[in-house]
């Protein structure tokens, strides 16, 4: 039979792991999530960037199935452009946590590769921006 003490001491650890536990899910799990999310789309960037300078004619305008298929290595050249370990993949399309497709727009001297964020609404600030 356990004594009073134990359960006490029991139910104090048990309180502190909930609460240590509550403060990591609510604080430090989300910029954590926000940080690998931001490597990720800065690796698309450089990805879709290296894919274009490859394939001048037949370049990449936007976040596809087609698109995700010749960045993983199913092009010309059989060159992997991205890691499965480098991006989120929902139904074929580069995704962020939320499972939002990634936003790619790009312009003659620029690439924007960015998520809309957690409340799926984009140009607001909740996007998440590779710089």
């Amino acid at each position: 039979m356990m004594n009073r003490g134990c359960i006490k001491l029991a139910v104090f650890v048990s309180a502190i792991i909930f609460i240590l536990s509550t403060f990591y899910y609510l604080n430090f799990l989300p910029k954590l999530r926000n940080k690998i999310l931001l490597n990720s789309l800065e690796r698309i960037k450089v990805s879709v960037k290296e894919y274009n300078s490859d394939y001048p004619n037949n370049q990449l305008h936007e976040n596809s199935i087609d698109a995700t298929s010749r960045l993983l290595g199913d092009n010309g050249r059989k060159k992997m452009y991205l890691s499965l370990d480098d991006v989120i993949i929902n139904n074929g399309i580069i995704s962020d946590y939320w499972n939002n497709p990634i936003q790619i727009k790009i312009s003659e001297k620029n690439i924007k590769v960015f998520s809309i964020g957690r409340n799926n609404i984009a140009n607001d600030q909740d996007d998440i921006i590779a710089q």
